[in-house]
């Protein structure tokens, strides 16, 4: 029961519906503090963003956070959240070991996290990049269209 109380909360925690996207965000950043890790979170955000939207961009940035834990060694871990051209923009750089050019192309067996960030901002009408060198650490950035919510658009429109 712990365990999937702990993948809800992973998937959609309730920070996220009462602080917003960077007090979520800065509650994942809390497990780097085990691993001596310095995190940030840059909030640069001046409106608001509609609850979809955050929640793919929690989600997308859970996923490249996770994989900085597992993968990069990292001492410093930088989340930078502003709003850009109508949409969401968000970077999150970090000065671990890298990831090698050819997995940047295509995913090594078993690890889909790259595809998966990607996949879930085209599928929202938003682009996603990765760029990496070996030893010289591994930038994310991606960008989400702020649309307002399905739910309250169908109710606008039944109105």
């Amino acid at each position: 029961m712990s365990h999937l109380r702990n993948l809800v909360f992973e998937l959609h925690p309730s920070s996220l519906d009462w602080g917003g996207l960077a007090m979520a965000l800065r509650e994942f950043g809390e497990r780097f503090r085990d691993e001596s890790t310095e995190f940030a979170v840059d909030d640069q955000l001046s409106g608001t963003i509609p609850d979809q939207t955050q929640t793919i961009a929690y989600r997308i940035a859970a996923e490249a956070l996770t994989n900085i834990r597992k993968h990069a060694k990292a001492g410093q871990v930088i989340v930078k959240l502003k709003d850009d051209d109508d949409g969401l923009f968000v970077r999150i750089t970090d000065d671990g070991v890298g990831i090698p050019a050819a997995d940047l192309t295509s995913s090594p067996r078993g690890h889909i996290g790259l595809i998966t960030m990607r996949e879930r901002a085209e599928m929202a009408g938003g682009r996603s990049e990765v760029k990496s060198l070996p030893g010289a650490g591994t930038t994310v950035e991606f960008w989400l269209p702020c649309q307002p919510d399905l739910a309250l658009q169908d109710a606008q429109d039944s109105a």
